[in-house]
């Protein structure tokens, strides 16, 4: 029977999701609110999927583990309706659903991808009410007093108090994931009475604080008797939210399980099919070169005042929480955004004038946050991404050799374990993590003098993260400076030498070793590990 879509209708099962908790069904027997049975995908004679079984409860938070290409993204496309399964059943609340699944939001599924769709320049109320909810009809009305009062109330069950007025592009990263949550939460409840969310590395850019506030708006859903998938690589997150979690490898369950009595060690054992005996690879040496790259006196958009220097063979973090300026400054020194007071100085002593040109001429690479938007070429292949950054150095109307290309680049995927070694492949068909990689060994060809890495291991599961941080020692060893701008703290902790604390666009701690991610994280909340305030240029006292 089709649902009714007018507005008294929509809004008394919005009323009802926001005003109780009466999907949690009691009794012995919870029938799942999507159970998909032996689903299996082939792309070209390989198994993405192979016989995958996957039960989401009402009111559960249920983790999907596994390493970059086991198949997350792959079953996530099929629930989302992108890809028609070869072979397997999928239910929604017990009734047979054929794929690829149409119109999945009348279904009641919601996808929350790491992009979320929203934009910038429109306000809050207008990218949730401009959606296909009003679609169909040719100059719809949107009413929106209405949706303004079903937003605010959405909010307030999610436990926000974000301004529905306010542009997106003024919002920290936490909210606008939120954002995302409450539009696919009205969605939903003009469509389907059981909503299953599937969450994709929702936290990938947030720092510490910002994704514990999406944690906590996820627990909210799920406790109004929503299915929750959240996929993350970030095993510390997947412990304190999930009540179970499924591990894939080579696109096959390996097991689903209860979260509680799981370890992150364990974790990663079940994602590589062995256990790992150091999340991090051993520190880079000591550095003793000569000075790579000085900032004196930097100021821009989001930056105020910043002086650092970096030696040859040394790794510089550069923290802070999330808006306090390290983003804009890592461009800066990169080019990539525009200096309006100060100087960058390159590997030669020299000013660096003329944006990225300028800074990739003295031998300064870039690795950006957004590897899709920014750092990668998703419709070439992957050898031709490895060719862009030298293509300036070659002479004009200099052919190209494609076997020449094609041998650079499959030396190049094999060093940084790319998987498959596929130099004629479009990178865009690859998952995060090998995307990640290619990146990576893009700007590594290039043979910097000064690496600059913007976020360099968001979206990689644990192996990824370790190797792609034991090339940047490499790196280093190899006499590169490199500047790590992170808010992963263990991470910069465990991989830097020094590691500087921005806030509000000013350098006001700085770090050198032994460090620990507790001393990071309290530099970046503004005191020391013995509780003073940390405004110095130089924290003492570390524990």
């Amino acid at each position: 029977m089709a649902r009714c879509g007018c507005r008294t209708c929509s809004t008394v099962r919005l009323s009802s999701w926001l005003s109780s908790s009466a999907w949690l069904w009691g009794g012995p027997v919870v029938e799942p609110a999507l159970s998909v049975r032996g689903l299996t995908k082939s792309f070209g004679g390989v198994k993405a999927l192979d016989d995958v079984d996957l039960d989401l409860l009402p009111g559960e938070i249920h983790g999907l583990l596994g390493q970059n290409g086991s198949g997350k993204s792959t079953l996530i496309k099929v629930l989302g309706g992108f890809h028609a399964s070869d072979r397997g059943t999928v239910e929604l609340s017990g009734r047979r659903v054929k794929t690829p699944l149409a119109q999945v939001a009348d279904h009641g599924i919601a996808i929350i991808h790491q992009d979320l769709g929203l934009v910038g320049s429109m306000s809050v109320i207008e990218n949730i009410g401009v959606s296909d909810a009003y679609g169909g009809r040719r100059a719809r009305p949107i009413d929106w007093k209405r949706l303004k009062a079903d937003v605010l109330r959405i909010f307030r069950r999610l436990g926000t108090r974000i301004d529905p007025d306010a542009r997106v592009d003024t919002l920290n990263p936490s909210d606008h994931s939120i954002v995302a949550v409450a539009r696919a939460l009205w969605l939903l409840s003009l469509r389907a009475t059981q909503h299953i969310f599937v969450l994709d590395e929702p936290t990938a850019y947030l720092g510490p604080a910002e994704s514990g506030r999406l944690l906590d708006v996820m627990r909210a859903v799920a406790a109004d008797g929503a299915a929750v998938l959240f996929v993350s690589h970030k095993l510390n997150e997947v412990l304190s939210v999930t009540d179970r979690c499924t591990v894939l490898r080579d696109g096959r369950v390996v097991t689903t399980r209860p979260t509680e009595g799981l370890s992150a060690a364990e974790m990663v054992t079940l994602q590589l099919g062995r256990p790992i005996d150091d999340f991090y690879p051993p520190r880079a040496a000591e550095p003793d070169g000569s000075v790579r790259l000085v900032a004196e006196g930097v100021s821009g958009a989001g930056v105020d005042d910043v002086s650092l220097s970096l030696r040859a063979g040394e790794v510089l973090g550069i923290t802070g929480l999330v808006g306090m300026g390290q983003d804009p400054l890592a461009e800066m020194l990169a080019g990539a955004r525009p200096v309006a007071a100060g100087t960058v100085r390159g590997p030669d002593g020299g000013v660096l004038r003329g944006g990225i040109r300028a800074a990739m001429g003295a031998g300064v690479a870039f690795v950006p946050v957004d590897r899709k938007r920014q750092g990668l070429w998703l419709a070439a292949r992957g050898r031709e991404n490895l060719t862009l950054p030298t293509l300036r150095a070659r002479r004009a109307w200099t052919p190209i050799s494609a076997s020449a290309e094609r041998s650079a680049a499959r030396k190049a995927f094999e060093r940084v374990g790319v998987r498959p070694v596929a130099p004629d492949m479009p990178v865009g068909s690859l998952s995060g993590g090998n995307q990640q990689k290619v990146l990576m060994a893009k700007w590594l060809e290039f043979k910097p003098r000064v690496l600059i890495l913007h976020e360099p291991t968001q979206g990689v599961d644990a192996a990824a993260k370790r190797e792609i941080l034991a090339l940047v020692n490499a790196s280093a060893e190899a006499g590169a400076a490199v500047i790590i701008c992170s808010t992963d703290y263990e991470q910069l902790a465990a991989t830097c030498h020094r590691v500087v604390t921005m806030r509000d666009g000013r350098v006001v701690a700085e770090q050198s070793q032994p460090l620990t991610e507790r001393d990071v994280l309290l530099s970046c909340q503004g005191a020391t590990p013995h509780g003073g305030l940390a405004g110095s240029s130089e924290i003492e006292g570390r524990a």
